[in-house]
């Protein structure tokens, strides 16, 4: 574990708080399509996660960057790789990286790429194929690619067991028991020469500064 167990239950505190308001901007209308709310999300993700953080001792060693990486377009990471959300660990060597990849969609919305979006997301992340996030009025919940794929990618299909919550799922990422080893987003952006208009979004925890003595 490179990430210190201390703040992870606060840290998730706070990520409970930017789903409610996320969710209650929703609720109101104020926002009904899945980008914005995505967006939405990771800035709140990342105000949290950094107030948290600037009133421990970890304040200039961790830090928390939301990142709108990509278009829409047909060369866009979520064209080329199905998600439109991801969430990486790392230390500040580089050496330590572990992601998340997330394709959003609201509970009403279009699922009819979702087969294909999964099979994209599979190319990085392989073992659980991804994680398909379902946002619902009554919350943010999580399933894997591969529960999906078993229910033909219908998500009126699920079962609450096969679902966790947002902040389950972050947890137990910064605990490192889920993600994908060695999975470098930015990377995939770095390849690209021209960004036309924001889309797509990581959320990065990043160690910045070796542990105070």
């Amino acid at each position: 574990m490179i990430f210190p167990n201390e703040l992870i239950e606060d840290i998730l505190e706070g990520i409970k708080f930017a789903e409610e308001e996320t969710l209650t901007d929703y609720d109101l209308n104020n926002v009904d399509q899945e980008d914005p709310i995505t967006t939405r999300l990771a800035t709140r993700i990342q105000d949290e996660t950094n107030r948290i953080i600037s009133k421990s001792k970890y304040k200039g060693i961790w830090r928390c960057d939301a990142i709108e990486l990509s278009n829409k377009g047909r060369n866009s990471l979520e064209k080329k790789y199905g998600f439109d959300m991801g969430i990486t660990l790392k230390d500040k060597s580089k050496r330590f990286i572990k992601s998340l990849i997330i394709q959003n969609k609201m509970e009403d919305g279009d699922s009819q790429n979702l087969e294909n979006q999964i099979k994209m997301m599979e190319s990085l992340s392989p073992k659980d194929k991804g994680f398909v996030g379902i946002i619902d009025k009554a919350g943010i919940y999580l399933t894997t690619g591969t529960y999906l794929e078993n229910k033909k990618f219908d998500l009126k299909k699920l079962k609450s067991y096969e679902m966790v919550r947002l902040t389950e799922l972050i947890g137990e990422f910064l605990e490192c028991k889920v993600g994908q080893r060695n999975l470098d987003l930015q990377r995939l952006q770095f390849n690209k020469q021209y960004i036309r208009k924001k889309g797509m979004v990581l959320v990065s925890f990043e160690k910045i500064k070796p542990p105070l003595e």
